[in-house]
């Protein structure tokens, strides 16, 4: 117990105004070496070892005085204020105590878990079909049915099929247009593809355009 707790505390004024301060300077300075062995015997202190300590007259009047008093058991001492410090830091270590087993059971079932856990191993083709899905659904992309019915409204004489099949290609591309370039409002750019026919063509929407036209030309060599 002095390695664990060395040290207890000690109020002034109960010691200056207390009852110990009208006895013999004889009896204070007993009265201290008892409450130092006290503590150090973790508060456990027999009537009978107190007296064979320090005096069985010094005992008694401090008894008397109700300096001491007797424990619950009547052959043991009792010191209040250094109980109730016993007391207190008996309850701490006890809680102490019950968090580090649940901390430690804790921890060992975590390890078990990730011991038992096994990792995918790196660039899995599944394991990063599954991401790049994921990614994919994050994204703001509509259905089928509803890429369609928009398309088919804005737009005139368009193949519903090759809308559909314009849909698809994009969805595969991790919806991304034939640029690779990522699809951040498909509104937009579904739009955009219908200013112009050469573009619809692209799309796969409309009829074919006269290939005298240059500016046709040019965006049926890139896809958008």
């Amino acid at each position: 117990m002095a390695k664990e707790n060395p040290w207890f505390k000690f109020e002034p004024a109960e010691w200056m105004f207390g009852r110990i301060q009208r006895q013999t300077p004889e009896l204070k300075g007993v009265f201290i070496d008892l409450i130092c062995k006290y503590w150090h015997r973790e508060c456990e202190m027999s009537v009978l070892d107190a007296e064979l300590d320090f005096g069985k007259e010094n005992i008694d009047v401090l008894f008397s005085k109700g300096i001491i008093h007797n424990n619950n058991d009547e052959s043991y001492i009792s010191i209040s204020f250094l109980d109730e410090q016993m007391d207190g830091i008996k309850k701490t270590s006890e809680k102490n105590s019950k968090s580090g087993k649940a901390s430690a059971a804790k921890r060992k079932s975590l390890a078990k878990q990730k011991a038992t856990t096994v990792e995918p191993p790196l660039n899995d083709p599944l394991t990063d079909k599954k991401r790049e899905d994921k990614k994919i659904k994050e994204k703001i992309i509509p259905t089928q049915e509803e890429f369609v019915s928009y398309a088919m409204e804005k737009g005139e004489n368009l193949d519903k099929q090759k809308v559909i099949l314009k849909y698809e290609s994009w969805v595969e591309n991790g919806w991304k247009d034939g640029n690779d370039n990522e699809i951040k409002n498909w509104k937009s750019k579904v739009l955009s593809l219908l200013t112009y026919d050469t573009l619809k063509i692209k799309l796969g929407f409309g009829e074919k355009p006269p290939q005298t036209d240059k500016l046709t030309t040019s965006f049926r060599s890139n896809d958008t």
